[in-house]
């Protein structure tokens, strides 16, 4: 049965990267199981980081995103995560408005 998990990821753009400011980016991922979400997470995150910065890897600069289990906690509001792009296991959002700082 799948489920959807909402996969959360670090990243800098290039020109923020020599300052501490780092943000976060989350997507909701349909998915098997958990391992499954968050192994498509990390290529999700590394797409982003490669489309941002050709010379860079998103897994060798920061290895691991997370699932975050219960977003009311986090301070996420409804408004938000209703806006958050959905896909499946092999899908990839639309990255454009990611694109801009």
């Amino acid at each position: 049965m799948t489920e959807k998990y909402l996969f959360e990821f670090p990243y800098q753009y290039p020109a923020q990267r020599a300052f501490d400011d780092e943000q976060t980016k989350c997507v909701y991922i349909v998915a098997d199981n958990y391992k499954q979400a968050l192994g498509w997470g990390a290529e999700i995150a590394d797409k982003f980081y490669s489309l941002m910065d050709e010379i860079g890897s998103w897994k060798a600069d920061y290895g691991e995103g997370w699932i975050i289990e219960k977003p009311e906690r986090r301070g996420l509001s409804p408004g938000l995560l209703s806006a958050l792009p959905v896909v499946k296991v092999g899908e990839f959002p639309d990255m454009s408005s990611w694109l801009k700082p």
